[in-house]
Protein backbone atom coordinates (compact mmCIF):
# COMPACT_ATOMS: atom_id res chain seq x y z
CA UNK A 1 0.00 0.00 0.00
CA UNK A 2 1.09 3.49 -0.78
CA UNK A 3 0.16 6.57 0.90
CA UNK A 4 -1.56 8.07 -1.37
CA UNK A 5 -4.75 11.54 -0.87
CA UNK A 6 -8.25 11.20 -1.35
CA UNK A 7 -8.81 12.32 -5.25
CA UNK A 8 -10.69 15.48 -3.64
CA UNK A 9 -7.42 16.27 -2.11
CA UNK A 10 -5.50 17.42 -4.96
CA UNK A 11 -8.28 19.13 -6.00
CA UNK A 12 -10.04 22.54 -5.66
CA UNK A 13 -11.19 23.50 -3.60
CA UNK A 14 -8.25 21.80 -1.44
CA UNK A 15 -4.88 23.81 -2.95
CA UNK A 16 -3.54 23.23 0.07
CA UNK A 17 -3.34 19.56 -0.35
CA UNK A 18 -1.58 19.81 -4.16
CA UNK A 19 1.81 18.78 -2.38
CA UNK A 20 0.38 15.43 -1.20
CA UNK A 21 1.82 13.55 -4.95
CA UNK A 22 5.42 13.35 -3.29
CA UNK A 23 4.21 12.04 -0.28
CA UNK A 24 2.83 9.10 -2.30
CA UNK A 25 6.38 7.71 -2.83
CA UNK A 26 6.64 6.62 1.08
CA UNK A 27 5.67 2.87 1.08
CA UNK A 28 4.34 2.79 4.93
CA UNK A 29 4.82 -0.97 4.96
CA UNK A 30 8.78 -0.25 5.01
CA UNK A 31 8.13 2.25 7.96
CA UNK A 32 6.13 0.00 9.87
CA UNK A 33 8.38 -2.97 9.61
CA UNK A 34 11.35 -0.97 10.93
CA UNK A 35 9.08 -0.09 13.85
CA UNK A 36 8.41 -3.77 14.37
CA UNK A 37 12.19 -4.73 13.82
CA UNK A 38 13.50 -2.00 16.62
CA UNK A 39 10.92 -2.80 18.91
CA UNK A 40 11.61 -6.35 18.91
CA UNK A 41 15.26 -4.78 20.88
CA UNK A 42 14.28 -1.68 21.89
CA UNK A 43 11.30 -2.14 24.26
CA UNK A 44 8.17 0.72 24.02
CA UNK A 45 9.75 2.59 21.28
CA UNK A 46 6.14 2.18 19.49
CA UNK A 47 4.86 4.75 21.93
CA UNK A 48 7.13 7.44 20.74
CA UNK A 49 6.07 7.11 17.33
CA UNK A 50 2.29 6.50 18.17
CA UNK A 51 2.99 9.98 20.27
CA UNK A 52 4.37 12.08 17.08
CA UNK A 53 2.53 10.80 14.65
CA UNK A 54 -0.83 10.58 15.94
CA UNK A 55 -3.07 13.56 15.64
CA UNK A 56 -4.20 14.94 19.83
CA UNK A 57 -1.85 12.08 21.77
CA UNK A 58 0.37 14.56 23.12
CA UNK A 59 3.68 16.37 21.87
CA UNK A 60 3.44 16.69 18.02
CA UNK A 61 6.52 17.97 15.23
CA UNK A 62 6.11 21.55 13.91
CA UNK A 63 8.48 24.08 11.93
CA UNK A 64 9.19 27.56 12.76
CA UNK A 65 9.96 29.69 10.14
CA UNK A 66 13.24 31.40 10.26
CA UNK A 67 12.54 34.81 8.36
CA UNK A 68 10.71 36.57 10.97
CA UNK A 69 13.53 35.96 13.37
CA UNK A 70 16.56 38.38 12.39
CA UNK A 71 18.45 37.70 15.46
CA UNK A 72 18.56 33.91 14.63
CA UNK A 73 20.22 34.37 11.16
CA UNK A 74 23.60 33.45 11.05
CA UNK A 75 23.61 31.83 14.20
CA UNK A 76 25.06 28.37 14.49
CA UNK A 77 21.84 25.51 15.14
CA UNK A 78 22.87 24.43 18.90
CA UNK A 79 23.15 28.61 19.70
CA UNK A 80 19.68 28.90 17.76
CA UNK A 81 18.13 26.02 19.57
CA UNK A 82 18.50 27.72 23.07
CA UNK A 83 16.70 30.45 22.02
CA UNK A 84 13.55 28.53 21.92
CA UNK A 85 11.50 27.98 25.05
CA UNK A 86 11.88 25.14 27.64
CA UNK A 87 8.87 23.39 26.31
CA UNK A 88 10.25 22.68 22.63
CA UNK A 89 13.17 20.75 21.40
CA UNK A 90 14.41 22.01 18.30
CA UNK A 91 15.09 18.40 16.07
CA UNK A 92 16.61 19.36 12.84
CA UNK A 93 15.88 22.25 10.22
CA UNK A 94 13.97 22.37 6.41
CA UNK A 95 16.35 24.21 3.81
CA UNK A 96 15.37 25.96 0.47
CA UNK A 97 18.22 26.41 -1.83
CA UNK A 98 18.05 28.61 -4.38
CA UNK A 99 16.42 26.83 -6.62
CA UNK A 100 13.68 26.27 -4.22
CA UNK A 101 14.33 22.89 -3.38
CA UNK A 102 13.57 21.83 -0.03
CA UNK A 103 16.48 19.35 1.75
CA UNK A 104 15.63 18.40 5.61
CA UNK A 105 18.66 18.11 7.94
CA UNK A 106 17.74 15.82 10.84
CA UNK A 107 19.89 15.83 14.02
CA UNK A 108 22.33 18.14 12.37
CA UNK A 109 26.23 19.55 13.51
CA UNK A 110 25.71 22.07 16.28
CA UNK A 111 28.26 24.49 14.05
CA UNK A 112 25.39 24.62 11.24
CA UNK A 113 25.12 28.02 10.43
CA UNK A 114 21.57 28.68 10.04
CA UNK A 115 19.96 31.40 7.09
CA UNK A 116 17.04 33.26 6.73
CA UNK A 117 15.20 30.95 4.65
CA UNK A 118 15.33 27.92 6.94
CA UNK A 119 12.59 26.52 9.29
CA UNK A 120 13.30 25.21 12.63
CA UNK A 121 11.97 21.60 13.03
CA UNK A 122 10.40 21.25 16.43
CA UNK A 123 8.85 18.52 19.04
CA UNK A 124 6.09 20.66 21.36
CA UNK A 125 3.13 20.72 23.11
CA UNK A 126 1.57 22.64 20.63
CA UNK A 127 2.20 25.60 18.19
CA UNK A 128 2.43 28.34 21.03
CA UNK A 129 5.25 26.39 22.55
CA UNK A 130 7.59 27.11 19.24
CA UNK A 131 7.97 30.66 19.83
CA UNK A 132 11.45 31.76 20.86
CA UNK A 133 12.40 33.51 24.36
CA UNK A 134 15.41 34.63 25.79
CA UNK A 135 18.39 32.35 25.59
CA UNK A 136 18.16 29.80 27.69
CA UNK A 137 22.03 29.27 29.84
CA UNK A 138 23.72 26.71 29.03
CA UNK A 139 24.17 24.08 31.97
CA UNK A 140 27.22 23.20 33.86
CA UNK A 141 28.65 19.71 32.71
CA UNK A 142 30.63 18.09 35.53
CA UNK A 143 32.94 16.06 33.06
CA UNK A 144 34.12 12.84 34.84
CA UNK A 145 35.70 9.52 34.12
CA UNK A 146 35.80 6.37 35.76
CA UNK A 147 38.23 3.56 34.90
CA UNK A 148 37.04 1.33 32.06
CA UNK A 149 35.13 4.17 31.46
CA UNK A 150 34.98 7.39 28.97
CA UNK A 151 34.78 10.88 29.49
CA UNK A 152 31.27 12.43 30.01
CA UNK A 153 29.34 12.89 26.00
CA UNK A 154 32.26 11.51 24.15
CA UNK A 155 31.36 10.08 21.10
CA UNK A 156 30.89 6.15 20.68
CA UNK A 157 30.67 4.32 17.69
CA UNK A 158 28.00 1.99 16.57
CA UNK A 159 29.82 -1.16 17.62
CA UNK A 160 30.60 0.09 21.38
CA UNK A 161 26.73 0.65 21.12
CA UNK A 162 25.66 -2.57 20.37
CA UNK A 163 27.77 -4.67 22.19
CA UNK A 164 25.41 -5.74 24.16
CA UNK A 165 23.62 -9.79 25.63
CA UNK A 166 22.59 -11.48 22.27
CA UNK A 167 18.79 -12.14 22.38
CA UNK A 168 16.71 -14.88 21.19
CA UNK A 169 13.75 -13.53 19.01
CA UNK A 170 10.95 -15.79 18.01
CA UNK A 171 8.89 -14.37 14.71
CA UNK A 172 5.09 -15.57 14.30
CA UNK A 173 3.75 -15.62 10.88
CA UNK A 174 5.51 -14.29 7.43
CA UNK A 175 4.19 -10.70 6.18
CA UNK A 176 4.38 -11.02 2.88
CA UNK A 177 4.39 -6.88 2.84
CA UNK A 178 7.27 -6.56 4.70
CA UNK A 179 9.62 -8.82 3.06
CA UNK A 180 12.82 -6.96 4.48
CA UNK A 181 11.32 -7.29 8.53
CA UNK A 182 14.04 -10.59 9.19
CA UNK A 183 17.27 -8.06 7.84
CA UNK A 184 15.78 -5.10 9.61
CA UNK A 185 15.82 -7.10 12.72
CA UNK A 186 19.04 -8.52 12.06
CA UNK A 187 20.43 -5.08 11.68
CA UNK A 188 19.44 -3.44 14.87
CA UNK A 189 20.29 -6.77 17.04
CA UNK A 190 23.00 -7.44 19.18
CA UNK A 191 25.78 -9.65 17.65
CA UNK A 192 25.31 -13.70 18.23
CA UNK A 193 21.59 -13.13 18.24
CA UNK A 194 19.17 -15.74 17.05
CA UNK A 195 15.85 -15.34 15.48
CA UNK A 196 13.19 -17.85 14.74
CA UNK A 197 10.47 -18.48 12.18
CA UNK A 198 7.68 -20.32 12.82
CA UNK A 199 5.09 -20.41 9.83
CA UNK A 200 3.01 -22.20 8.05
CA UNK A 201 4.70 -21.67 4.75
CA UNK A 202 8.58 -21.40 4.05
CA UNK A 203 8.73 -17.60 2.87
CA UNK A 204 10.35 -17.42 -0.79
CA UNK A 205 12.69 -14.41 0.78
CA UNK A 206 14.17 -16.81 3.01
CA UNK A 207 16.52 -17.94 1.46
CA UNK A 208 18.24 -15.08 0.18
CA UNK A 209 18.41 -13.60 3.69
CA UNK A 210 22.16 -12.00 4.14
CA UNK A 211 21.86 -11.78 8.02
CA UNK A 212 24.95 -9.89 9.52
CA UNK A 213 24.46 -10.43 13.47
CA UNK A 214 22.14 -12.94 13.93
CA UNK A 215 21.74 -16.59 12.94
CA UNK A 216 18.34 -17.43 11.33
CA UNK A 217 16.39 -20.87 11.59
CA UNK A 218 12.82 -21.58 9.78
CA UNK A 219 10.08 -24.29 11.47
CA UNK A 220 7.16 -25.18 9.60
CA UNK A 221 4.44 -24.72 11.76
CA UNK A 222 1.26 -23.14 12.85
CA UNK A 223 1.90 -20.08 15.04
CA UNK A 224 -1.56 -20.24 16.50
CA UNK A 225 -1.17 -24.09 17.27
CA UNK A 226 -0.56 -24.36 21.08
CA UNK A 227 1.21 -27.78 20.59
CA UNK A 228 3.55 -25.45 18.23
CA UNK A 229 4.33 -22.49 20.79
CA UNK A 230 5.29 -25.33 23.30
CA UNK A 231 7.45 -27.74 20.91
CA UNK A 232 9.50 -24.09 20.80
CA UNK A 233 9.64 -23.60 24.03
CA UNK A 234 8.63 -20.25 23.11
CA UNK A 235 8.51 -19.13 26.85
CA UNK A 236 12.07 -18.99 26.64
CA UNK A 237 12.58 -16.22 23.87
CA UNK A 238 13.71 -12.72 24.58
CA UNK A 239 10.74 -11.47 22.54
CA UNK A 240 8.29 -13.20 20.01
CA UNK A 241 7.11 -10.64 16.95
CA UNK A 242 3.88 -11.34 15.77
CA UNK A 243 2.93 -10.79 12.10
CA UNK A 244 -0.06 -11.30 10.42
CA UNK A 245 0.50 -12.50 6.83
CA UNK A 246 -3.78 -11.62 4.96
CA UNK A 247 -2.97 -7.93 4.75
CA UNK A 248 -5.10 -6.98 8.35
CA UNK A 249 -8.25 -8.57 7.94
CA UNK A 250 -10.56 -9.18 11.02
CA UNK A 251 -9.41 -12.84 10.70
CA UNK A 252 -5.68 -12.13 11.42
CA UNK A 253 -6.41 -10.33 14.69
CA UNK A 254 -8.22 -12.95 15.81
CA UNK A 255 -5.86 -15.20 15.31
CA UNK A 256 -3.21 -13.09 16.61
CA UNK A 257 -5.09 -13.25 19.82
CA UNK A 258 -5.40 -17.21 20.33
CA UNK A 259 -1.39 -17.10 19.35
CA UNK A 260 -0.95 -14.94 22.55
CA UNK A 261 -3.36 -17.36 24.55
CA UNK A 262 -0.95 -20.02 23.48
CA UNK A 263 1.89 -18.42 24.53
CA UNK A 264 0.25 -17.51 27.85
CA UNK A 265 -0.53 -21.37 28.19
CA UNK A 266 3.27 -22.81 27.69
CA UNK A 267 4.51 -20.25 29.99
CA UNK A 268 2.17 -21.09 32.63
CA UNK A 269 2.71 -24.67 32.26
CA UNK A 270 5.91 -23.57 33.24
CA UNK A 271 5.72 -21.34 35.64
CA UNK A 272 7.19 -18.06 33.82
CA UNK A 273 5.91 -14.69 32.43
CA UNK A 274 5.10 -14.69 28.67
CA UNK A 275 8.07 -13.30 27.11
CA UNK A 276 7.74 -9.70 25.73
CA UNK A 277 5.23 -9.14 22.81
CA UNK A 278 5.90 -6.88 19.95
CA UNK A 279 3.25 -7.30 17.26
CA UNK A 280 0.92 -5.23 14.66
CA UNK A 281 -2.80 -4.91 15.54
CA UNK A 282 -5.25 -3.48 12.95
CA UNK A 283 -8.21 -3.41 14.95
CA UNK A 284 -7.92 -0.52 17.98
CA UNK A 285 -11.30 -2.55 19.65
CA UNK A 286 -8.79 -6.02 19.69
CA UNK A 287 -5.80 -4.28 21.13
CA UNK A 288 -8.36 -2.84 24.14
CA UNK A 289 -9.44 -6.53 24.68
CA UNK A 290 -5.61 -7.74 24.33
CA UNK A 291 -5.45 -5.13 27.06
CA UNK A 292 -7.99 -6.22 29.34
CA UNK A 293 -7.25 -9.71 28.88
CA UNK A 294 -3.26 -9.09 29.94
CA UNK A 295 -3.50 -5.42 32.13
CA UNK A 296 0.11 -6.23 33.91
CA UNK A 297 1.99 -8.08 30.91
CA UNK A 298 0.24 -6.35 27.92
CA UNK A 299 1.43 -3.22 29.56
CA UNK A 300 5.02 -3.77 28.65
CA UNK A 301 4.24 -4.86 25.45
CA UNK A 302 4.70 -2.78 22.05
CA UNK A 303 1.56 -2.96 19.39
CA UNK A 304 1.50 -1.48 16.14
CA UNK A 305 -1.06 -0.44 14.39
CA UNK A 306 -0.47 0.25 10.74
CA UNK A 307 -3.70 1.58 9.80
CA UNK A 308 -3.87 4.11 12.36
CA UNK A 309 -0.14 5.46 12.29
CA UNK A 310 -0.47 5.51 7.98
CA UNK A 311 -4.12 7.78 8.98
CA UNK A 312 -2.66 9.98 11.46
CA UNK A 313 0.78 10.68 9.23
CA UNK A 314 -1.92 11.70 6.84
CA UNK A 315 -3.87 13.79 9.31
CA UNK A 316 -0.76 15.48 10.43
CA UNK A 317 0.62 16.24 7.02
CA UNK A 318 -2.95 17.79 6.07
CA UNK A 319 -2.90 20.25 8.76
CA UNK A 320 0.59 20.82 8.35
CA UNK A 321 1.55 21.04 4.45
CA UNK A 322 4.75 21.95 5.54
CA UNK A 323 5.78 19.46 7.16
CA UNK A 324 5.69 17.37 4.55
CA UNK A 325 9.13 16.51 3.59
CA UNK A 326 10.15 16.21 7.22
CA UNK A 327 7.83 13.22 7.38
CA UNK A 328 9.62 11.92 4.65
CA UNK A 329 12.96 12.00 5.42
CA UNK A 330 11.61 10.11 8.36
CA UNK A 331 9.53 7.42 7.32
CA UNK A 332 12.39 6.74 4.66
CA UNK A 333 14.79 3.79 5.41
CA UNK A 334 18.06 5.42 5.13
CA UNK A 335 17.28 8.65 7.28
CA UNK A 336 17.17 9.65 11.03
CA UNK A 337 15.34 7.61 13.00
CA UNK A 338 14.20 7.81 16.75
CA UNK A 339 15.46 5.22 19.27
CA UNK A 340 16.49 4.48 22.76
CA UNK A 341 19.72 4.24 24.35
CA UNK A 342 20.98 3.58 28.09
CA UNK A 343 20.90 6.75 29.38
CA UNK A 344 24.58 5.88 31.58
CA UNK A 345 26.09 6.45 28.32
CA UNK A 346 24.90 10.25 28.33
CA UNK A 347 26.03 10.80 32.53
CA UNK A 348 29.38 11.32 33.85
CA UNK A 349 30.78 8.35 35.73
CA UNK A 350 30.23 9.40 38.74
CA UNK A 351 27.87 6.72 40.28
CA UNK A 352 24.48 8.98 39.39
CA UNK A 353 23.39 6.15 37.58
CA UNK A 354 24.42 3.11 40.10
CA UNK A 355 22.81 4.41 43.09
CA UNK A 356 20.20 7.23 42.25
CA UNK A 357 21.75 9.15 44.75
CA UNK A 358 22.37 12.39 42.28
CA UNK A 359 19.95 13.95 40.00
CA UNK A 360 20.70 15.80 36.62
CA UNK A 361 18.50 17.67 34.76
CA UNK A 362 17.24 16.67 31.35
CA UNK A 363 19.29 20.05 29.61
CA UNK A 364 22.45 18.26 30.69
CA UNK A 365 21.37 14.79 29.27
CA UNK A 366 20.59 17.04 26.25
CA UNK A 367 23.78 18.39 25.67
CA UNK A 368 25.80 15.44 26.01
CA UNK A 369 23.48 14.08 23.54
CA UNK A 370 24.20 17.04 20.91
CA UNK A 371 28.02 16.25 21.52
CA UNK A 372 27.43 12.49 20.33
CA UNK A 373 25.78 14.24 17.17
CA UNK A 374 22.03 13.30 18.39
CA UNK A 375 18.96 15.19 19.42
CA UNK A 376 17.64 13.59 23.23
CA UNK A 377 13.63 14.02 23.02
CA UNK A 378 12.75 12.18 25.68
CA UNK A 379 13.38 9.82 28.44
CA UNK A 380 11.94 6.17 29.39
CA UNK A 381 12.03 5.69 33.12
CA UNK A 382 12.72 1.77 34.61
CA UNK A 383 9.60 0.36 34.92
CA UNK A 384 7.30 2.73 32.96
CA UNK A 385 5.45 1.77 30.07
CA UNK A 386 5.22 5.02 28.89
CA UNK A 387 8.80 7.17 27.94
CA UNK A 388 8.07 11.19 28.54
CA UNK A 389 8.72 12.74 25.77
CA UNK A 390 9.46 16.80 25.81
CA UNK A 391 10.29 16.79 29.31
CA UNK A 392 10.87 20.24 30.90
CA UNK A 393 14.61 21.34 30.46
CA UNK A 394 14.86 22.38 34.23
CA UNK A 395 13.38 18.96 35.31
CA UNK A 396 16.17 17.11 37.80
CA UNK A 397 16.18 13.14 36.88
CA UNK A 398 17.38 11.08 39.71
CA UNK A 399 18.85 8.65 37.69
CA UNK A 400 18.45 4.69 38.27
CA UNK A 401 19.91 1.89 36.64
CA UNK A 402 17.53 0.79 33.44
CA UNK A 403 16.96 4.22 32.76
CA UNK A 404 16.49 4.60 28.88
CA UNK A 405 17.19 7.90 26.68
CA UNK A 406 14.93 8.57 23.93
CA UNK A 407 17.01 10.21 21.03
CA UNK A 408 16.91 11.51 16.92
CA UNK A 409 19.66 10.32 15.21
CA UNK A 410 21.70 7.43 13.25
CA UNK A 411 20.88 4.27 15.38
CA UNK A 412 22.74 0.97 13.74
Amino acid sequence: MVLTPPPSFSQPPYPEFAGFASYAEVKPEDFISRILAQCAVQPALSHVYAELLLQGQGNELYTEPLAKHDKLHELSFAEASRHFRGNAIPIGIVRIDQRGHESVILAPDGDLVLTRDDSMVLIAGDKGDTRITRTRPSPKLQVGRAEGERTFGAKMSSAEVQASAPLRILLLNDDPTMPDVIEQIDEVSPKGSSITLLAPQRPSALASSKLKHASLSYIKGDPSDPAAIKKLNAEDFDAVVCLQPGGGSESDDSKLLVSLLSLQQTARASGVTVPRVVAEVHSPSMLELIGSRWPGEGDKWDFVLPNELCAGILVQFALQPDLRPVYSELLQPDGKEFFLQPISLYCSSDGAVSNGAKAITFDAISVSARARGEVAVGIHRAGEKRPMLNPPRSMKIKLQPGDQLVVLGDSF
